[in-house]
């Protein structure tokens, strides 16, 4: 625990040696005023609830958990940013076991914090002693942390990227239930989250009445608050609207604000890569988030003549053993970089690998790789494709030997890596960093839905708004496919990648469902090899989707409505199977038919597609290959 206080305070101390120009301190030393006042009735509302906790009166202590939950609400946005880490782990993280981070071996860490303590406490036949349990770590974690939180110093900058991701948190895991899934809160708390940010710029609104930005700002946010006070069913609050209107104005007008007070950016003060790009105007745009966090490939050596470089290797078949095998044999343009099989052919014809190949369309944003996150970064995942005796069956030193024999691709290499000496020119890194270059370049927020959000459009179809309303809500889909990349990117930071248990079955056939035996994670990276991760696949993005048939790891379903009725009866728990690690709920959806629709009519609103001009490869000799393989 101490080395958990002194990563704190150095954390802390941190926000008082950034650089800072432009305005004085005055409003951020007034919000942290705020904030600490409004922390310490937060220690006294914990406080009151472990004293709740020892009573079996659980009417009270349902009371005081929505008393101490509304007031972490209140402060939230500011003490995540402050240590994200902390206030994961101990006030508001996911209520799943997850492996230790920096272990030395695979081990588990318990939940605790606000999500298991709601689990218990609205259970049909709660547990007091672990209530109590949860309660006291609950009440001791909030003490600990306002000794740093008293040392600390936040300035104007970090003040606006706290509000900035505030606005990411109520959007993607507030109002979409995934914060309250079993008290019914959501849109409530949601209201003081809303609230809180509207107070703390109430300050900067009151300084600065001579900007009319702020002022801009300050309105948006005044009716946003009304908005979410009038309307605070979870069943009817339409989500489309409030971040239409609302939370994604609010977000562009802050980043003009930001410029209006001359308040530095994090890229000006720190070399640390975010994976939120706080220059980013639009939350549903392609520069939303910074592909570079994601990536080894620094952004200065991106380049044309990197990517064109990448892209010629992607179709070449020159890459595989038997030279007719290439990236886009498994990654077909036309289908939105899938292969539209069940399961990927292996070469040769010789049966098929483990699992399909999912879209590499904004495939970048993700922390790890593979359906089972075993590849850590974007170059990583080609060596386990060119090593692979069902994939490419080869090695580097053959493929090496290939490419420096062919004189195009040696000028290709020179350009795109003008730095490195021309005898050494072609090597792992050369070939890795380019292919990652042209699969990070497949970027696009620009789908109907998007075009929409931005306010580009005016109108869509009524039933894509039913449909993201449902996906946001009702279906729960939003609580696993987070707005606005709709993959398990987890925001608001977008820096951990999510698995999920579904309890995927063989076939689409639910009513005799069988589970798929593929272990998925649990048979990945040596310390992800735990029971929890048993039959556990990485969330993709459903951007596409409708050009991403057939569905799941194994392809068990062909169509979106075999998908959606899955969803519907609550996975293998839900149709009656054995699967215990299962993180998705098992109670039924209840959608109707009519719902179904509406779902899908959302989904089908993500197609983006993006389109490609085959390129001509480099001719040899002796080989003759076709551009993107013979299959």
């Amino acid at each position: 625990m101490l080395r958990i206080f002194l990563l704190i305070s150095l954390a802390l101390l941190s926000f008082a040696v950034t650089g800072y120009y432009g305005n004085n301190q005055i409003v951020a030393n007034q919000a942290l005023k705020s904030l600490k006042s409004d922390y310490t009735d937060f220690i006294k509302k914990a406080e009151q609830l472990n004293i709740a906790s020892a009573s079996i009166d659980i009417t009270n202590i349902k009371y005081k958990y929505l008393d101490v939950r509304y007031s972490y609400k209140k402060i939230e946005f500011l003490v995540s940013y402050i240590d994200k880490e902390f206030a994961d782990k101990y006030f508001n993280g996911i209520p799943l076991s997850k492996p230790e981070s920096n272990a030395p071996s695979a081990s588990v860490l318990e939940p605790e914090g606000f999500q298991i303590l709601e689990e218990e406490i609205y259970a049909d036949e709660p547990d007091f002693k672990a209530i109590s349990q949860l309660t006291k770590k609950l009440a001791h974690s909030a003490k600990l942390f306002q000794t740093s939180l008293n040392a600390g110093q936040l300035y104007d900058r970090h003040i606006f990227e706290a509000m900035r991701f505030g606005l990411i948190r109520i959007m993607s895991l507030g109002i979409s239930g995934f914060d309250s899934p079993f008290s019914d809160k959501a849109i409530i708390e949601n209201r003081v989250s809303m609230n809180a940010i509207l107070n703390i710029w109430s300050l900067y609104a009151e300084k600065y009445s001579d900007k009319p930005v702020i002022s801009e700002v300050q309105k948006l946010l005044t009716e946003a608050d009304k908005y979410i006070t009038e309307n605070q069913n979870f069943e009817t609050f339409d989500r489309l609207y409030f971040t239409r209107e609302y939370i994604n104005p609010i977000f562009s007008k802050m980043y003009d604000s930001q410029i209006a007070l001359n308040i530095e950016f994090h890229d000006e003060v720190s070399k640390i890569k975010q994976a939120v790009n706080f220059r980013a105007k639009e939350i549903f745009s392609t520069d939303f988030l910074n592909k570079y966090y994601y990536m080894t490939l620094a952004e200065k050596d991106d380049t044309k003549p990197l990517r064109e470089l990448g892209k010629t290797l992607f179709f070449d078949p020159i890459l595989s053993s038997n030279n007719k095998r290439a990236c886009a044999s498994c990654h077909d343009p036309k289908l939105a970089f899938t292969d539209g099989h069940d399961k990927s052919t292996s070469i040769n014809f010789d049966g098929t690998v483990q699992r399909n190949s999912p879209t590499l369309i904004n495939a970048v944003y993700s922390e790890r790789f593979f359906y089972d996150l075993r590849a850590q970064k974007l170059e990583d995942q080609v060596d386990h494709v060119i090593t692979s005796s069902k994939e490419f069956d080869t090695d580097y030193r053959a493929i090496i030997k290939k490419l420096q024999g062919n004189p195009e691709y040696i000028a290709m290499f020179q350009e795109a890596f003008p730095y490195i000496e021309s005898p050494k020119i072609v090597n792992k890194y050369t070939i890795t960093s380019a292919l990652a270059a042209y699969v990070g370049s497949l970027t696009s927020f620009n789908s109907e839905f998007d075009r929409y959000m931005r306010k580009e459009i005016s109108q869509i179809d009524s039933s894509v708004i039913r449909g993201y309303n449902l996906f946001a809500g009702k279906a729960l889909c939003g609580t696993c496919h987070f707005t606005p990349t709709f993959n398990g990117t987890v925001p608001p930071n977008f820096t951990e990648t999510d698995s999920e248990n579904l309890g995927v079955t063989l076939t689409s056939d639910l009513k005799k469902p069988e589970l798929d035996p593929d272990l998925g994670r649990a048979k990945g990276l040596l310390k992800d090899r735990l029971e929890i991760f048993e039959h556990s696949f990485k969330t993709v993005t459903l951007r596409n989707i409708e050009l991403t048939a057939p569905y799941m790891h194994n392809g068990a379903f062909k169509t979106l409505e075999e998908v959606i009725d899955f969803y519907n009866e609550g996975g293998a728990l839900g149709l009656g199977l054995e699967n215990p690690q299962q993180t998705l709920p098992e109670d039924k959806l209840n959608l109707t038919d009519q719902e179904k629709k509406d779902i899908i009519a959302f989904l089908k609103s993500l197609t983006d597609n993006i389109k490609v001009e085959i390129p001509n490869l480099p001719k040899y000799s002796n080989i003759k290959r076709v551009a993107g393989g013979e299959y």
